[in-house]
């Protein structure tokens, strides 16, 4: 049996839009959570769901897999 965490990434946040796109130290929000996702070692796969390009292409840059949703 496979173990898959998937992490919910809306863009339009309601009180900071673009949150998860913003840069922390050199990396975006949402590619530290990936990114931390991945290292507990708790996970087969590790999937970014979200409905928009830039934090798709965010998690693309890090190698990451994304699953694309509707608003």
């Amino acid at each position: 049996m496979k173990i898959v965490a998937l992490i919910p990434a809306r863009y339009a946040s309601t009180r900071l839009p673009a949150k998860l796109v913003q840069d922390l130290g050199g990396k975006s929000v949402i590619q530290r959570t990936y990114l931390s996702t991945i290292a507990t070692g708790v996970f087969d796969e590790v999937w970014v769901v979200t409905d928009h390009d830039a934090i798709a292409a965010q998690i693309e840059a890090v190698g990451g897999k994304v699953f694309r949703s509707k608003m």
